[in-house]
Formats: structure tokens, sequence, C-alpha cells
């Protein structure tokens, strides 16, 4: 027989396909699953930043108000009436303080993006490990159709 289009549609054609067995899909329903919990733990996570950045924000704006405070005073001492030596001493003061104050609000706003970042990354990486294995046990059960099989009967 050679193949026309015509022979599409000639019977013995149409049983030899009719006399195939469909091919079974394995249940991929638990894959699924498993990436609809990676995506909750993704979305947690974010939060878990965001909630850091929005801390890290509200740091900000404390800082900024104290530092304007700071300034503030910091003009009003220079414009004092004095002797020019004891504006330098206390300019110098002022100046060493503002600095300190600055670095040590620097530093706690690095530790609260830090911690948040860190808590984030900690769900994710156990999350990933047992993802994974989840992952292989499906895998597992997939390629061996007789696992499956008895899956099924038991649930």
């Amino acid at each position: 027989m050679s193949l026309k289009f015509e022979n599409i549609y000639n019977r013995n054609f149409i049983k030899n396909f009719s006399d195939l067995q469909t091919f079974q899909f394995p249940d991929v329903t638990p894959l699924f699953e498993v990436q609809k919990r990676n995506l909750e733990v993704c979305a947690e996570a974010g939060n878990l930043v965001l909630k850091g950045l929005q801390s890290a924000g509200k740091c900000q704006s404390e800082f900024f108000s104290r530092m304007l405070e700071e300034s503030s005073s910091m003009v009003k001492v220079i414009v004092a009436e004095d002797v020019p030596e004891q504006k330098v001493a206390k300019q110098a003061v002022l100046v060493q303080k503002c600095y300190e104050n600055s670095v040590a609000n620097w530093q706690q706003l690095a530790e609260i993006l830090n911690r948040s970042g860190n808590e984030a990354a900690n769900i994710i990486q156990k999350h990933a490990v047992s993802s994974m294995e989840e992952y292989k046990g499906i895998l597992n059960r997939i390629e061996d159709p007789t696992k499956l099989d008895t899956e099924r009967k038991i649930a």
C-alpha cells in the first residue's frame, strides 16, 4: 500500500490505529501541588522582605528627622556669639557626634535589611530541599508504573 492522502481513509489504515493501545499519561497533579507550595513559599518570603523594606523605610524617615533636629541645633550653636576658638571646638564636637549617630543609624538599617533577607533566604532554602525530595519521589513513582497502580488502589 502506498502512502497517499487518499489511503488515510482506507479501512486497514484506520484499523491499524484503532488496534494501538492509547498512551496513558501519568498523573501530574502531585507535581502541580508541589509547584503550588513553591509559589506559596516564595510569596511568604517576598512578604518578609517587603516587611523588612517597610521597616527600613520607617527607620530612614526617623533617622532623617533626627538628623534635621541635630542640624538645627548645630546651626544654633554655630550662630551663637562666642570666641572663634570655642566655636571651632564646638563644631568639631558636633560634627563628630553627627558622624557617630549617622554611622550607628546606617548600621541599624543594614541589620534590619540583613535580617529580613536572611529570614526569607532561610525559608526558601528549607523549602527547596524538601521540594526537591518531593519531586524526586514523584518522578520515581511516575517512572515505575507499578508504584502508581498500588498507590491508586490504596487511595
